[in-house]
């Protein structure tokens, strides 16, 4: 029948084959690593040039608000309490209607 095929192998022959195998695998597996070293360092490198980028534009608006902020601010009016005295309760008053 040609179910069974009869096949002979050497042990020699089946180790060497292992090995080969073994060995191609290995090969595969580190180029497939290093690829991912060298793209993991990549996207580390890209990362950190980001963030330089980000810490020197907030420096730069840091260093604008700063000059801004030394300027003199003038105010529009004069506080509530000043302009209106008059809308306030006296509190002389208060104590009287009280007790």
């Amino acid at each position: 029948m040609l179910l069974a095929i009869e096949m002979t192998l050497s042990v020699f022959t089946l180790t060497g084959i292992i090995l080969i195998a073994l060995f191609v695998g290995f090969m595969l597996r580190a180029a497939q690593l290093s690829r991912i070293k060298q793209s993991n360092e990549r996207l580390e490198n890209e990362m950190l040039s980001n963030h330089a980028e980000i810490l020197k534009l907030q420096k730069e608006l840091a260093d604008k608000t700063s000059v801004q902020s030394r300027t003199p601010i003038v105010p529009m009016r004069e506080s509530v309490a000043e302009t209106n005295p008059e809308k306030l309760p006296e509190s002389g008053s208060r104590k009287k209607f009280l007790g």
